[in-house]
């Protein structure tokens, strides 16, 4: 009777679904442990750990500190975990960024390093990037007023006769200064009025930050090409630029066909 008791629950649907259920969930429990990541405190992160430690406090680490320590890293660790879990990096803005500059960092830290060879050549290949831009030499008559007399003065400067302004506190004469310079002294549209300027005589008055100014342009100085010695801070820059974006193109073409991309109009 029992042999045949047996043989029916064996044969007994429900009975072969419970196994076949205990045995999937085993399986699933057995992948889920498995799967769960690890966290390991070895003797070399707990040496660094204590090294970290005693060169911020430069105490000696004892036992109880040495606990403190572990502790700490392995909440950090299983807190670090749960974050990756949740997608705090991918939901979080902040969090985001910083995760995207660490790669950029990353990427660009194993460029090599620059010697100057490569700098000659990006120099020669692109050296109409070197010039040094178009720079003027002036001289001004100051007034902190509009003058009502402006159009009687103008026109002694164009005479060379005397006319006399106040004192400019940068002085009247400037020679081969750049549009930069002189924004930086006059106000920038100053400095677009003065190098607008194709005359080479007195004209004005001009209106700047500190008042209004006859102008005589002296000289125009074209732009010229700068010695490598010169342009070397630009080129190096340049070549570093160049670099950083040719690594990081690399690496994003090296990563790209594992992600579906769909970008709407």
């Amino acid at each position: 009777m029992a042999k045949v008791f047996f043989v029916r629950v064996f044969r007994d649907p429900l009975f072969i679904f419970l196994v076949l259920g205990a045995c999937v969930f085993t399986v699933y429990e057995f992948q889920a442990y498995n799967s769960r990541p690890l966290i390991k405190l070895d003797a070399v992160t707990r040496a660094k750990l204590i090294q970290e430690h005693e060169a911020i406090t430069g105490k000696q680490a004892n036992l109880q500190t040495i606990a403190k320590l572990e502790r700490e890293y392995l909440i950090e660790s299983v807190f670090f975990h749960e974050l990756i879990k949740q997608e705090f990096h991918l939901k979080d803005p902040k969090t985001r960024a910083n995760l995207i500059d660490y790669m950029y960092l990353h990427i660009t830290s194993q460029i090599p390093p620059i010697n100057e060879e490569d700098l000659l050549t990006h120099y020669a290949e692109n050296i109409k990037n070197y010039y040094s831009p178009e720079t003027r030499s002036f001289e001004h008559v100051f007034f902190e007023e509009l003058p009502l007399n402006h159009d009687t003065l103008l026109r002694n400067l164009r005479e060379q006769k005397a006319a006399n302004g106040q004192v400019f506190l940068h002085g009247n004469v400037f020679n081969q200064v750049s549009e930069g310079i002189v924004q930086g002294i006059f106000g920038e549209q100053f400095a677009s009025d003065l190098f607008a300027s194709e005359a080479k005589d007195w004209v004005g008055p001009i209106e700047s930050r500190h008042g209004y100014h006859f102008i005589n342009t002296r000289q125009i100085h074209a732009p010229r090409v700068q010695s490598f010695q010169q342009a070397l801070n630009a080129v190096r820059n340049d070549f570093l630029e160049q670099q950083q974006t040719s690594a990081i193109e690399d690496k994003f073409n090296e990563l790209i066909s594992g992600f579906d991309v769909q970008i709407d109009q």
